[in-house]
């Protein structure tokens, strides 16, 4: 496709970020008009006996906002019980049981993070031809914070990244520029980044790019070719991007499959681009072990 009009470049952060989260499928839907259904478009034939692993963890992040507001866990019970969220009968308790201890020990881990008071912080960047506006909220006395009560995920990381890099340049002084992401098996911490401006416009040229046609970049399986290009191992996409036992290949999107039908998904620039969007994330990269 030809360069995008003028309003393409006045962007929400948002927007940025939705685009980040699947470039493939963001230029299929916004550029091209093609709605993409997931499996998770469909309603389920039957009534489950237990959660699955989303509402599990919708579940588990809603209960962890009432108990960060000094509420009783126990007083959500009736409410999810009525409104269908919950397995009938005993199955139910039981993983309501299960829900409120998980989002427990998700709040423990939080707590440290979040004192100094909760703040918000307007964004209204002006980088070369691009005009960002937004919000960043959950901004603390440590950082910018970011709580998932799931296993951290490649767009996990796209998300915190992208957001540091803003927070890095509208943050007023007196604030850290530092960010975090607590997940159940890790804690993220992203340090301060000296020239945000250019890593952020290297995302930018992207998204650009990426309203062209469609980006040869998917979150999972280009974070794991960068990860092999750093250890000195020739990249396997089998790993990450064909489907096998018990695992759903990220190639077996739905959005891949319309957009890169016929052609080499890993042809270049896909190692190029994922060496320019995760090299410098981890070079300001620190995990720590979440204990939960």
């Amino acid at each position: 496709l030809p360069l995008p009009d003028k309003e393409w470049y006045e962007l929400d952060l948002k927007q940025l970020l939705r685009f980040w989260s699947h470039p493939v499928q963001y230029f299929l839907q916004m550029r091209l008009g093609v709605e993409v259904r997931t499996e998770e478009d469909l309603l389920p034939e039957s009534e489950p006996f237990r959660l699955d692993a989303l509402e599990r963890y919708s579940l588990i992040g809603e209960m962890a906002d009432v108990l960060l507001q000094g509420k009783n866990g126990e007083d959500e019970y009736p409410f999810l019980q009525a409104s269908g969220r919950l397995p009938h009968g005993s199955f139910g308790r039981i993983v309501f049981e299960e829900i409120r201890t998980a989002a427990e020990d998700f709040v423990l881990t939080q707590q440290s993070l979040t004192r100094g008071g909760k703040n918000d912080l307007e964004v209204d960047l002006v980088l070369e031809r691009f005009h960002l506006v937004g919000w960043l909220t959950d901004l603390y006395g440590p950082g910018l914070v970011r709580f998932r009560p799931s296993t951290v995920k490649s767009k996990d990381l796209l998300r915190l990244w992208i957001e540091h890099l803003v927070y890095n340049l509208t943050a007023p002084d007196g604030y850290e520029r530092t960010s975090f992401h607590v997940a159940t098996d890790k804690i993220i911490c992203l340090h301060p980044v000296e020239d945000a401006s250019r890593e952020l416009l290297i995302l930018l040229d992207l998204y650009e790019k990426g309203l062209q046609e469609p980006l040869r970049f998917y979150p999972v399986t280009s974070q794991a070719c960068y990860l092999a290009q750093t250890k000195g191992k020739s990249f396997d996409p089998g790993s990450t991007w064909y489907s096998r036992f018990m695992y759903t290949g990220e190639g077996d999107d739905a959005a891949y499959r319309i957009a890169l039908r016929g052609t080499d998904p890993f042809a270049s620039p896909f190692t190029e681009h994922a060496m320019a969007v995760f090299e410098s994330m981890y070079n300001h990269l620190e995990e720590k072990d979440a204990g939960i």
